[in-house]
């Protein structure tokens, strides 16, 4: 997470007890082996790495697992909270991603799950880079994904796209896309089980609303929750999100000092509407860099 905003670090401290057992994990999982290949295959044993955003540490523990010395940067304080918890080896450190300076280089940077469409505009995404690549030793890695406006704009319709229904608590994900304005948002309805309130109902059937043939139920369930369950405690934050241009994302790695190449997480395939690009800079050593400017 990256706005400066008091509000908005408070919004994402609202959110990290459900991203701590549901999305987090879930990114973790689908985003390691794209990160392992990318990343950490190139890196010397024992390396220490930056991870940008790193929300509820869920990134940094197959990371610290596999021997490398993780630092994570986040803006909200609930977030690093949990990371503390999951990760406690892991030096953990409250920041702006587009303002921050290490007390020692990384020889890799990651900054997984879209976090960077969180970011206003390219002069601020620019100022990101800037920050990640002053961080990086010569020749150093930056990998991250991002959603990009064709996929946004197929996919980001504004219908719930993804939920969960448990014993004590409920979440569903609303984004929207604005094309005409590169804007948009995703909302977050939580949902806590006070003690005394009703029931989900048995275990049996949650777990047959989780199977992937009964989404439409599940979903159909969720979007009705509110009204069916009035007694359970119930926030809904709304977090912006911007859609950056991929010819501009990597004008702006370049002038920042990378050099660049771009690929889906499976590394086949190109980038279109149905999959998020994936972003792989090298730092460029001081001599080229130079040379680059001229």
């Amino acid at each position: 997470m990256t706005d400066s905003r008091p509000d908005t670090e408070a919004a994402y401290d609202a959110w990290a007890w459900l991203y701590d057992r549901t999305l987090g994990p879930a990114y973790r999982d689908r985003k390691m082996a794209f990160l392992e290949r990318a990343l950490l295959s190139e890196l010397p044993p024992s390396a220490h790495v930056l991870d940008l955003c790193c929300g509820t540490g869920q990134m940094i523990a197959p990371m610290a697992a596999h021997g490398f010395a993780v630092t994570g940067i986040d803006l909200s304080a609930d977030m690093l909270r949990h990371a503390a918890l999951n990760v406690p080896q892991a030096v953990l450190k409250q920041g702006d991603a587009r303002d921050f300076t290490l007390d020692r280089p990384v020889a890799g940077a990651v900054c997984a799950s879209a976090s960077l469409n969180h970011i206003p505009g390219l002069d601020d995404l620019e100022r990101v880079f800037r920050s990640v690549h002053a961080a990086l030793e010569d020749g150093g890695i930056f990998v991250f994904d991002i959603n990009h406006p064709a996929q946004m704009t197929r996919h980001w319709l504004g219908q719930p796209a993804a939920g969960e229904i448990a014993a004590d608590y409920a979440w569903m994900i609303t984004p929207r896309y604005d094309p005409a304005s590169a804007t948009g948002a995703f909302r977050v309805d939580m949902y806590r089980r006070p003690d005394g309130a009703s029931s989900t109902g048995p275990a049996l059937w949650r777990k047959l609303l989780s199977r992937p043939l009964m989404r439409w139920r599940r979903m159909a369930l969720l979007a009705d929750f509110a009204r069916r369950h009035p007694d359970w405690d119930h926030r809904g934050e709304d977090y912006p999100i911007h859609g950056h241009d991929l010819a501009g994302v990597r004008e702006r790695l370049e002038a920042a000092g990378f050099d660049v190449r771009m690929e889906t997480f499976s590394g086949k395939g190109a980038v279109d509407a149905d999959n998020a690009a994936c972003f792989i800079a090298r730092k460029r050593p001081a001599a080229s860099a130079m040379e680059a400017a001229e």
